[in-house]
């Protein structure tokens, strides 16, 4: 790993998370994001990714962050005396498996002999004691979205111990130790790390859209789905009476004055895997063009 010093809000800081994998975007890509952050699936990750959605959280989330931004100083001193090691905030980097991942740490520290290591993802919600982080905090339980970006800092930023604190200035104020209150939790490196590599390898499906309050669609929708039941009332008929004709049928051909029934012979298909001459080799060359199309169903 590569501690890295840029301006936080710099235009270099913004195209250096453009160009990696950030430990705050572990929400969206896990796809458990509250719907207060803009970026809060797979698919819009991606958007942002590509330059096509822009990160910007709105004057109200912003002023959150702020008050966030301007205490984390005053937590991080808090931490240190906490946990007995100075800690100051760091970035850092790190290569695997040719992706390139970041993580800003609210609070990083070392040991004299640098032996033991510590680092701390630290919140300072503006609404206290009253916020769902602290609640959750104060039951040693890490809301899930924060848990990853932890795991995601753990996968960039190994470290002896690792804590996740929640800061109340003048009201009761929560550490958790990582190990303590989720065992085993280093093992989900491996998972993030998987989610990373296939979201980089195949773009994550587009997020629905949802259309409950519009009138043209709702009508266009009734009407689809009224269609689609007289359809399948028309087949269970055609069926039915199909059936019953083929019952009536003596010989291998009949017809009568509007409908001829007739027995006939399909070949079976080429079951192509099967073949050994074919068999070890990759057939995805000699596939045709894609083409796009309209998939429209009843929901379940």
């Amino acid at each position: 790993m590569r501690n890295i010093t840029l301006e936080q809000g710099s235009d270099a800081w913004l195209l250096y998370r453009m160009e990696h994998a950030n430990a705050s975007e572990c929400g969206a890509l896990m796809d458990c994001a509250p719907a207060w952050m803009k970026i809060n699936t797979p698919y819009k990750l991606w958007q942002y990714k590509e330059g096509d959605l822009s990160d910007d959280v709105g004057d109200f989330n912003r002023a959150i962050m702020d008050f966030g931004t301007r205490m984390e100083p005053i937590a991080r001193a808090w931490l240190s005396e906490q946990v007995g090691i100075h800690l100051d905030s760091k970035v850092f980097e790190e290569n695997i498996n040719t992706l390139s991942y970041s993580a800003s740490l609210d609070g990083y520290g070392e040991s004299a002999g640098e032996d033991f290591t510590v680092k701390a993802e630290i919140k300072c919600p503006a609404t206290g004691e009253k916020s769902k982080t602290w609640k959750a905090a104060a039951d040693n339980e890490i809301l899930p979205y924060y848990y990853w970006q932890v795991v995601h800092q753990e996968m960039v930023c190994p470290t002896t111990k690792t804590y996740f604190a929640v800061f109340v200035e003048g009201a009761e104020s929560v550490i958790i130790d990582m190990d303590e209150a989720v065992p085993g939790w280093k093992k989900d490196v491996a998972v993030l790390k998987s989610a990373w590599e296939l979201f980089f390898a195949e773009p994550p499906a587009p997020d629905w859209e949802e259309m409950e309050d519009m009138a043209a669609w709702s009508l266009a929708e009734s009407d689809f789905a009224e269609a689609k039941q007289a359809l399948a009332d028309a087949e269970k008929g055609v069926k039915f009476a199909k059936e019953a004709l083929i019952g009536l049928t003596n010989t291998h051909q009949a017809r009568g004055l509007l409908v001829e029934v007739s027995k006939r012979h399909r070949k079976g298909a080429i079951k192509y895997k099967d073949v050994p001459e074919i068999k070890d080799i990759n057939l995805e060359p000699y596939r045709g063009n894609g083409s796009d199309f309209w998939d429209v169903r009843l929901r379940k």
